[in-house]
């Protein structure tokens, strides 16, 4: 008997030892779109007691950390579960229930990664079950063998990834919301350019025009893969033939106006935001977001002033499914702005107004003073401290890895509690 108990407490011993090398090594892997970038050793940084009741924070959640910077890997903020001090909010003022299924499809360069940190920033703080795309699973979607839980469980969907009916049925339902956002197709495309560093290409051969780019045959394969951008990654077939058949763009537009509860043209971001909280019953606090430095790059200013007649002919007619997209959504988004009542105007109003005072406060307050925001006919009062601040700076691709670790961290949990039971 005593060799016996001996055997089952190495046994659970290896099995402790076992989950403590799988969660190391996930938390040392860091993917980007499918792609080990490199290892990262976790900090336990120790905040103190003060600072744990400030940030709303138990020391559980202070104990986690996130990674903040896209370039080194190095920096580690205390952040898991951030949540703003709400006060209360009376009964005829909070008439509907928050909706937590929600699925934003992320376009390159068009504000999609700001709204996809809204949304992901709200279930995280909610403990909302995020869908992961995967390349590896069958379904599209990251599974592990040990996960007993149906896909159906998910509630959102809101990292890199195509616009694919087929993956998203597979755990949405009717009430899920989906949003996605647009963008002028020539100003979508010079940001795109830049932010990848396409003029560095130009540069090589010689070339630094846009003109260059769009009448030389040795870009014809670049030009190609980024005409029509929108609408392909929207799920549409990339087919010249189809592209150029603006009878079947226009029906193809039609079934995502049917699909889509909202799409936002960047222009009106914020107006955007805002029919997004009425609609899903949200808070101002959970929409809040830090604006981004504009691109202030030479090579972006000098595209900014690029208005060569024949490069816009040229992009013009190679993006006429685009500009389809574009006109039709934006022409839709400006007649729901024109039914909307003063209150709208006046919530919008105070909403880039209280924008301004975040963006003021989280980058010239260097102390440890809070933002308190008094209530509003639109939202409670709340409370921000420069956690929120950093908190505000975690975009997708970070996510993505707290998301993984939760994942996981459930999905062993359950399997090795069978394995002991």
């Amino acid at each position: 008997m005593e060799a016996t108990q001996a055997f089952s407490l190495r046994h659970r011993d290896l099995i402790f030892i076992f989950i403590g090398i799988i969660l190391i090594g996930f938390i040392c892997f860091y993917e980007w779109d499918g792609e080990v970038t490199g290892c990262t050793v976790i900090h336990n940084a120790v905040l103190s007691d003060d600072r744990i009741s400030q940030a709303n924070l138990d020391e559980f959640q202070v104990m986690s950390r996130i990674l903040e910077s896209d370039s080194d890997l190095s920096s580690l903020i205390p952040l898991l579960s951030l949540k703003f001090n709400n006060g209360t909010q009376s009964d005829d003022k909070k008439q509907c229930k928050p909706k937590t299924k929600i699925v934003s499809i992320k376009i390159h360069k068009t504000g999609s990664t700001t709204l996809s940190a809204v949304v992901l920033r709200y279930a995280y703080r909610n403990r909302l079950r995020v869908a992961i795309s995967s390349s590896d699973s069958k379904s599209g979607i990251l599974r592990d063998q040990h996960d007993r839980l149906p896909l159906k469980a998910n509630e959102v969907w809101a990292t890199h990834g195509r616009y694919r009916p087929e993956i998203l049925r597979q755990f949405t339902t009717e009430e899920t919301f989906f949003v996605t956002t647009v963008r002028e197709p020539f100003e979508r495309f010079k940001s795109h350019f830049n932010f990848f560093h396409m003029g560095n290409v130009l540069r090589q051969n010689g070339d630094s025009t846009l003109r260059d780019y769009f009448t030389k045959p040795m870009y014809s394969k670049s030009r190609d893969l980024m005409s029509n951008y929108m609408l392909k990654y929207l799920g549409f077939p990339n087919n010249k033939t189809l592209l150029s058949d603006s009878n079947y763009v226009s029906d193809y537009i039609r079934k995502l106006d049917a699909e889509f509860h909202l799409l936002i043209p960047l222009e009106y971001f914020d107006q955007g935001l805002i029919l997004t909280r009425r609609m899903l019953c949200w808070d101002i606090s959970d929409i809040i977001y830090l604006k981004l430095r504009p691109q202030t790059s030479d090579t972006y200013s000098s595209l900014l002033q690029d208005n060569d007649p024949l490069v816009t002919q040229l992009f013009q007619e190679a993006n006429s499914a685009d500009y389809m997209l574009y006109n039709h959504f934006k022409s839709k988004f400006e007649n729901i702005m024109n039914d909307q009542d003063g209150d709208f105007y006046d919530e919008l109003s105070y909403f880039k107004n209280l924008l301004f005072q975040v963006g003021q406060y989280c980058q010239y307050n260097k102390n440890d003073t809070s933002l308190r925001v008094a209530p509003s006919k639109w939202s409670p009062a709340f409370t921000l401290n420069r956690l929120h601040c950093k908190y505000m700076e975690i975009y997708t691709t970070h996510f993505k890895v707290l998301f993984k670790m939760e994942y996981y961290k459930r999905v062993f949990a359950k399997y090795f509690e069978s394995l002991l039971s």
